[in-house]
């Protein structure tokens, strides 16, 4: 009987997890099959998404400043391209939820107003998914030669988290 480790502990086997989401992942296409709502599609259940996208935005942009400034003065601070790539990949997560958000709550993106939100949030994280230096740097923020991707990808963060802060207030505004 093998014994499975991960972070020097007992662990599930990777086949036991492919399995199980194998499984549920099959149970919810069955559902989907019966015509069965999956999930909740209410304003507030948007809503609540869009939070936790905020949330979790807002915290990939504090991972990026506190790389910035553990790393200041090291152009090559060799932490930087690993945090910077990690987070590309969260935002990327992200834009695709964002997307596909206009397709599972169509009724609350019937709004405009929202649906520019939306689409303006998307954005801004499509051109953070975009950025390919050739090498990642962790230049200065004052400087004029060598550039910080770091500063680069979180400014697209940033304007993401306004947009969808504008989305959400605009929603809580008419609830009121």
């Amino acid at each position: 009987l093998p014994i499975y480790i991960e972070n020097w502990k007992p662990a599930v086997s990777s086949v036991k997890k492919y399995k199980k989401a194998q499984n549920l992942l099959s149970a919810y296409q069955k559902n989907a099959a019966e015509g069965k709502e999956a999930y909740n599609r209410s304003a507030e259940a948007m809503r609540s998404i869009v939070e936790q996208i905020i949330q979790d935005t807002e915290y990939m942009t504090d991972l990026l400043d506190s790389t910035v400034r553990s790393g200041a003065k090291k152009v090559w601070y060799l932490k930087a391209d690993d945090r910077f790539y990690a987070v590309k990949g969260w935002a990327y997560v992200y834009l695709l939820v964002l997307r596909d958000l206009k397709k599972d709550f169509a009724d609350v993106f019937a709004n405009e107003k929202l649906e520019q939100y939306r689409r303006n949030a998307e954005s801004f994280l499509r051109q953070a998914v975009l950025l390919r230096p050739v090498f990642v740097a962790n230049g200065s923020p004052e400087s004029q030669m060598v550039p910080n991707h770091l500063l680069n990808v979180g400014f697209y963060l940033s304007r993401a988290v306004l947009e969808l802060k504008e989305l959400e207030n605009t929603m809580q505004d008419e609830n009121e």
